[in-house]
């Protein structure tokens, strides 16, 4: 399995500590969340996370809660050209940027 959010730390410089600080923060307002749909009368909750996916959580019966995961357009996309064309975007962007900052410095030494 892999720790996204230490791979997100990783490539953004932000402090794991912190990302794992916002996790916290990500359930307790999904669970505020469900406790207002709850009270609404609603028999599931929806959470779009950072535009990869969708989660769905239904409560309508207490003894079982189930889960349903709907990928965004991009997200399914990034996948299947990952999966069928072989591309791998995280390389990409590093070659893209790398490219760049080479380009800068050279700018600067001329």
């Amino acid at each position: 399995m892999t720790d996204i959010n230490e791979d997100i730390s990783t490539l953004t410089t932000i402090p794991k500590k912190t990302l794992d600080k916002l996790n916290v923060k990500v359930l307790y307002s999904i669970c505020q969340t469900i406790q207002e749909d709850l009270a609404d009368g609603k028999e599931y909750s929806e959470f779009n996370f950072y535009d990869l996916f969708t989660i769905y959580i239904k409560f309508d019966d207490e003894k079982q809660i189930k889960y349903r995961i709907v990928p965004t357009p991009t997200l399914e996309k990034n996948v299947n050209d990952t999966l069928k064309n072989k591309l791998n975007l995280l390389e990409n962007t590093l070659n893209v940027s790398l490219a760049e900052r080479f380009n800068d410095i050279y700018k600067n030494l001329c």
